[in-house]
């Protein structure tokens, strides 16, 4: 075969692609409704046309929960773009959101792009075994198994949900076309390393024939003759993959290593060396290694010694991976390891970015925007260790102010025996024959209306060491008490400020993780009269009933003393009764609270707390007799 005809079929695409963005969708036995679509016209046109940036994000992210779901995972899925996220853990799926800032992209072609990285995510929780890569060392075959695997997911998907397929278009066109980009940027640099063109060569043949250089392809094509049978047919299994990978890794260092001992050759023949090949043979010792460096092909000879070809096998190792530390971020555009998700903050747009990733909290439930502006509201997760640390502390006073409540709020029957009418008393059937009238009984029930408590806790700097122990054993004191009350809802929050004032949700009815209490803190200052307005409001979304409200704090609010004891008054009026418990207050508490304890022995808690709830209740609970 010429080269030319060498030449012409590795262009050729052999893998049954779309030869517009080379991905393979099953083409019998479908609806065919993307046909009606003008061409060019992106398919989330179809779906929504958001008002902002932030609008834009929050609806492609319900809409990747969806796709994720329509993917039928045999297992609840979470989505993620939070710019932290490091790993998939098979149950979690992160995707990236810089599309999002590309404004030269219109609006449905990002949404696009989104929704494909999120569905070739899914597709690795589908179809890619992941205990098959455990152990993987080598970094490079690790690189080229992914680029396989990547193909092969894709390959199933289009052939049983071809649908979702042509998501993967948009992402896979835009993906491509920004590695060309930052290759070309390294060009400079780049251009007479052979192991950076000959990896572009496997990597376009593999994925974008588009991308292909022909001047690389007809320097490589020999080399890429022996890559092409590999692939035909395709790897099946992510094993298989493997595999493949493997091989290809040998066919590239291979050529490496031929091409070095030819450099090898034609120095030595410049020198007039008459050892020729003689030593090929020799150990690799210290005397005669080289030391080891990237840089325009691969170095050859030292202090004027032939290289063995053992060293010659180890420095081209080297140098490819030295080669490959340097193109690493813009290989990782292209694919990204199913173990580990290479989003980082730089992968993420500029609204997910702002206010500490406030959109992507949003998006994944754990965060909203509160009811006064300024406001986030944020969902906080499980800290055992911490939770349990407060828990041995306060464990012993937990029965007295339990008892307190019970006592205040408890429902029972009463029983009225010798009525002349009601329901017959079975103990007095015999008098009943004698005609006695007092044989009935009434049955009737004393019932407490049902109320709520509201704990809000200051988690500002100041709030820092002992402060903020005892505020957290406090919390978690009558969480333990309250929170198994069959007649008291319990609602916990803390705040600090975070841009704006941040209310941290502990427990509140749709939200209630049993050791969330250990994640209070001590962040940055508090707002205290803003976030006693806001928990307000979120508590009374969830109920109507009276609200026994405790403020914990040490009494030092960023605002004024008159602010917070205006949003005191203000909120009382809406049927809360707040209670301030101060750890050793910098303000007398009594300027902004009129029911207050102060916190400075904890074996005094229980009974102060116990008496200040039961006495709080009683005056906030109206019991009926029915």
């Amino acid at each position: 075969m010429s080269l030319e005809q060498k030449i012409q079929t590795l262009k050729e695409d052999f893998l049954d692609r779309d030869q517009t963005t080379f991905v393979k969708i099953r083409r019998t036995g479908r609806l065919g409704w993307e046909s009606s679509i003008p061409e060019g016209t992106p398919y989330s046109d179809y779906m929504l046309s958001p008002a902002s940036d932030e609008e834009l994000i929050k609806n492609s992210y319900r809409l990747a929960e969806d796709m994720i779901k329509v993917m039928d995972t045999p297992f609840k899925v979470r989505v993620r773009i939070s710019p932290d996220g490091s790993r998939t853990d098979g149950k979690t799926v992160w995707v990236a959101t810089e599309v999002f800032d590309d404004t030269d992209l219109p609006i449905g072609n990002r949404i696009d792009t989104f929704l494909g990285l999120t569905i070739h995510e899914g597709c690795h929780l589908l179809y890619t075994d992941f205990s098959a890569c455990q152990g993987l060392a080598n970094r490079i075959v690790h690189f080229l198994e992914n680029l396989l695997e990547d193909e092969r997911i894709e390959r199933v998907l289009g052939e049983q949900k071809p649908g979702l397929a042509n998501f993967l278009k948009a992402s896979k066109y835009y993906y491509f076309d920004r590695y060309v980009q930052k290759m070309s940027q390294k060009e400079d640099q780049q251009k007479l390393d052979t192991f950076p063109r000959l990896l572009n060569c496997i990597i376009s043949l593999v994925r974008y024939p588009k991308i292909v250089n022909e001047a690389d392809l007809a320097e490589f094509a020999d080399t890429l003759m022996q890559v092409r049978p590999l692939l035909t047919p395709y790897p099946e299994s992510t094993a298989q993959c493997i595999e493949v990978a493997e091989k290809i890794y040998e066919i590239i260092k291979e050529y490496l290593k031929d091409e070095e001992k030819q450099k090898q050759k034609e120095s030595a023949s410049g020198q007039g060396d008459p050892q020729g090949d003689q030593q090929d043979s020799s150990d690799d010792n210290g005397s005669n290694s080289t030391s080891s460096g990237s840089g325009s092909g691969i170095a050859g000879q030292t202090s004027g010694k032939k290289m063995t070809s053992r060293q010659i096998a180890k420095k081209v190792e080297q140098d490819m991976n030295d080669v490959f530390d340097s193109i690493k971020e813009a290989l990782e555009s292209l694919t990204g390891d199913p173990e580990k998700s290479n989003i980082t903050s730089d992968s993420q747009s500029e609204t997910v970015k702002a206010e500490r990733n406030l959109v992507g909290k949003i998006c994944e439930g754990r965060a909203e925007r509160g009811t006064q502006k300024g406001c986030v509201v944020i969902k906080e997760k499980p800290y055992k260790d911490r939770y349990m640390d407060s828990l041995s502390r306060v464990r012993k006073y937990i029965p007295a102010i339990s008892k307190s409540l019970k006592c205040s709020s408890m429902e029972y029957k009463l029983i009225h025996r010798g009525m002349r009418s009601g329901m017959l008393d079975t103990g007095k059937i015999a008098e009943a024959f004698q005609g006695v009238p007092t044989v009935y009984m009434r049955e009737g029930q004393v019932k407490s209306d049902k109320i709520a408590v509201c704990i809000l806790i200051d988690e500002s700097g100041s709030m820092y060491g002992e402060g903020e122990t005892a505020a957290r054993d406090t919390a978690v004191l009558l969480n333990e008490a309250i929170g198994t009350l069959r007649n008291v809802d319990l609602y916990i929050y803390g705040h600090s400020t975070d841009g704006g004032t941040a209310l941290y949700v502990y427990r509140e009815k749709s939200f209630c993780p049993k050791y969330a209490l250990g994640s209070t803190d001590s962040r940055w200052g508090n707002n205290d009269g803003t976030a006693i307005r806001e928990a307000a409001a979120r508590v009374r979304k969830h109920t109507k009933e009276n609200v026994l409200f405790f403020m914990i704090s040490d009494g030092a609010p960023n605002e004024s003393v008159e602010t917070v004891r205006q949003a005191v008054l203000d909120v009382e009026k809406q049927g809360f009764a707040i209670v301030a418990v101060s750890i050793e207050p910098q303000y007398d508490p009594s300027l902004m609270y009129h029911r207050n304890v102060n916190l400075t022995d904890m074996s005094r808690l229980a009974v102060d707390l116990g008496k200040m709830v039961k006495k709080a209740i009683a005056d906030n609970t109206n019991r009926k007799i029915q």
